[in-house]
C-alpha cells in the first residue's frame, strides 16, 4: 500500500486533487466574505439614514418637520428598494456560484471514483506480481 502511495503518479494525482479541493474551499469562503461585506455596507447605509432622520427631528427647523419627515421617508423607501434589489442580485449570484461549486464537487467525486478504480487496479496488479514472484521463487531451485 505504501509503495502505491510512494508512486510519483499517484502522489501527483493526490496532490492535484487536494489543491483542487482547497481551491474550491477558498472560493466558497471568498463568496461568503463578499456577501457579508455587501450586507455590512448596506447596514451602514441604513444606520447613516437613521442618524440623519434622528438629527432632523432633534434639531430646530425652519422648515415644516412633517415635510422633512415625508421627504426622508421617500429617500428611505428608495434606499430600501435599492438594498432589496442589490440583495436579490447578490442572492442570484450566490445561487449561481453555489450551483457551480456543486458541479465542481460532483466532478471531484467522479475523479475520486476513477482514482479509486485505478488504485484498485494497481493493487490487483501488484498482488498478481507478488504471486508470480512467490511462484517463481518456489519453482526455481536454490543454487
Amino acid at each position: 500500500m505504501i509503495e502505491v502511495l510512494a508512486d510519483e503518479k499517484v502522489a501527483t494525482a493526490v496532490v492535484t486533487l487536494l489543491v483542487a479541493v482547497l481551491g474550491l474551499a477558498a472560493a466558497g469562503v471568498g463568496v461568503g466574505i463578499t456577501y457579508l461585506n455587501n450586507l455590512r455596507r448596506h447596514l451602514q447605509e441604513s444606520r447613516e439614514d437613521t442618524k440623519a432622520i434622528r438629527e432632523s427631528t432633534v434639531n430646530s427647523h425652519s422648515t415644516n418637520l412633517r415635510e422633512d419627515v415625508d421627504a426622508l421617508a421617500g429617500q428611505v423607501r428608495e434606499g430600501m428598494t435599492a438594498i432589496s434589489l442589490s440583495l436579490r442580485r447578490a442572492d442570484a449570484r450566490a445561487e449561481r456560484e453555489h450551483a457551480e461549486r456543486v458541479a465542481d464537487i460532483r466532478l471531484i467525486r467522479e475523479d475520486f471514483g476513477r482514482l479509486r478504480t485505478d488504485l484498485q487496479a494497481v493493487q490487483a496488479s501488484v498482488q498478481r506480481a507478488d504471486a508470480r514472484v512467490d511462484t517463481l521463487t518456489r519453482t526455481v531451485p536454490d543454487t
